[in-house]
């Protein structure tokens, strides 16, 4: 069925490839892939608004659902549809906060132990798909398994702030400048 898909989308016959990823969430209506290839070929085929809908119920769904990391990323493809969406910025801000507040502080018991479940973020997301980086379609890339976590040892320094951490608590801080 993918194939069908990236061949309709190959050919540019987006109204049915939409029809086609439509009928397939009919059927897997959590599917947040099958969501963000919909949302895809929507922007391909100028139909943005419907696009930004299909992207903010899975924003909401991945919020909801404790993933903050890929609610923020799904927010900030909407933000490259629609620029300055207050709504969106808000739902960012708020986002960041709490995934601000969810990292343990330096010296505390949560530092010193990986979290039983980490959260997984933007690489569940195919990136080669965002129509907006590349309108040709790809093969899909072959699946790795992820690498084992392997615990700190108790003397291990403590954790430190990755750049997209600083990403994120920039664009909160723009975002609070801007209410």
């Amino acid at each position: 069925m993918d194939s069908d898909v990236a061949d309709l989308i190959t050919r540019r016959n987006y109204p049915k490839a939409v029809a086609l990823l439509q009928a397939q969430l009919a059927r897997r209506p959590q599917d947040a892939r099958l969501r963000l290839k919909l949302a895809d070929v929507l922007i391909l085929a100028g139909r943005d608004k419907e696009a930004v809908g299909t992207l903010m119920s899975l924003a909401d769904a991945e919020a909801a659902d404790g993933f903050a990391a890929k609610a923020i990323a799904v927010l900030k493809r909407i933000e490259k549809i629609e620029p300055g969406r207050r709504d969106v910025e808000e739902r960012l801000a708020h986002l960041i906060q709490e995934k601000a507040r969810q990292m343990p502080g330096p010296g505390s018991a949560a530092a010193a132990t990986p979290a039983s479940q980490p959260e997984l973020g933007l690489e569940e997301f195919d990136p080669s798909a965002d129509p907006l980086a590349s309108a040709s379609a790809e093969p899909e890339p072959e699946i790795i398994p992820e690498p084992e976590i392997i615990p700190d040892p108790p003397d291990a320094p403590a954790p430190t702030v990755s750049d997209s951490d600083l990403e994120d608590m920039a664009y909160l801080s723009e975002a609070q400048a801007r209410a």
